[in-house]
C-alpha cells in the first residue's frame, strides 16, 4: 500500500513539474512573439518615416529601384538603438517594455526593400533572443 502511494505521489509531482515547465516555455514563446510585434512595429515607422527618404532623396525612380535593389538580399539592418538615435524614441522605455524576453545585445531588424521599392514595399525580420 506505501509502495503505490509512493508511486502515485512521485507520479504527480512529475506530472506537475512537466506541466510547470511546459506553460513556462509557452509563455516565455508568447512573449518573445510579442516582443518581435513591437519591434517590428517601430522598424515599420523608422522605415517609413525616416530611413525610406533618406535613401531616396533626390533619386529617380529608377535610380531608387537600383539602389534598393542592392538590399533585396541581405536587407538593411539596424536596431532599436539606431532607431532611437534618429527619432525621439527612448531605447530604455522601449526594452523595458519590451520585457526580459530581449536582450538588447542580441535583438536585430533586418529591414528587405521589394520590388517595386515604394515607401511601403519591404519586409521586416526581427530576432529578440
Amino acid at each position: 500500500m506505501k509502495k503505490k502511494l509512493i508511486i502515485i505521489i512521485c507520479a504527480v509531482v512529475v506530472v506537475v513539474g512537466a506541466g510547470g515547465f511546459f506553460l513556462k516555455n509557452q509563455m516565455d514563446q508568447s512573449a518573445k512573439k510579442e516582443n518581435e510585434q513591437q519591434m517590428s512595429k517601430l522598424a515599420k515607422l523608422y522605415y517609413e518615416d525616416y530611413l525610406y527618404d533618406i535613401l531616396t532623396l533626390g533619386k529617380s525612380s529608377e535610380e531608387r529601384e537600383s539602389f534598393l535593389s542592392a538590399y533585396t538580399e541581405d536587407g538593411l539592418r539596424t536596431s532599436i538603438d539606431s532607431i532611437e538615435k534618429v527619432t525621439e524614441l527612448d531605447s530604455k522605455k522601449i526594452m523595458k517594455n519590451l520585457g526580459s524576453s530581449c536582450d538588447k545585445e542580441s535583438e536585430s531588424i533586418k529591414i528587405i526593400p521589394k520590388d517595386p521599392y515604394g515607401k511601403e514595399d519591404y519586409e521586416i525580420k526581427v530576432t529578440c533572443e
